[in-house]
């Protein structure tokens, strides 16, 4: 009779938790889509990174929501803006993650565009959407991802 209910009581506390981050996750992606609805006029840049810094100030303290996986979106006007920080990437298929050393480059962006900026296993020529920015790692990564590129590209 105790196994029992303890079963029930787990079940019913799991399905409550499942419930819950599928509520968390629903807002989660409607504040997303409200700031990129808000901020459409402006420069949209979807980044993958730790710490970084956007004209040397903290993202943190700029326009900015935390998407999803870890991807931080920012709303810039158009001009040239300098990006600092370690950027990262995960290979799911087999549980790595790659992290570039701190580093430091220019972009010029324009108002209206989406751009996303992360650290990429593919090949320039692979990735989709206009590219325009390509900084391939070689010394600025371990030896297990010297092959990558931080890539910026338009996704509209």
């Amino acid at each position: 009779m105790n196994t029992i209910l303890i079963i029930t009581i787990v079940s019913g506390i799991v399905f409550l938790m499942v419930i819950l981050f599928v509520i968390v996750k629903k807002q989660r992606k409607e504040q997303i889509l409200q700031f990129l609805e808000v901020n459409k006029t402006r420069a949209i840049v979807k980044l993958y990174s730790n710490n970084a810094k956007i004209n040397d100030i903290d993202i943190s303290r700029l326009n900015s929501i935390n998407g999803e996986q870890g991807q931080k979106i920012v709303a810039l006007e158009t001009c040239t803006h300098t990006f600092e920080g370690r950027f990262f990437a995960s290979d799911t298929k087999d549980n790595v993650n790659y992290r570039s050393k701190k580093v430091k480059f220019s972009l010029d962006l324009e108002n209206g565009h989406t751009y996303k900026l992360g650290l990429y296993f593919l090949p320039p020529d692979q990735i989709t959407g206009k590219t325009i920015f390509i900084f391939p790692l070689g010394e600025e990564c371990d030896s297990a991802c010297s092959q990558m590129h931080i890539i910026c590209y338009e996704e509209d």
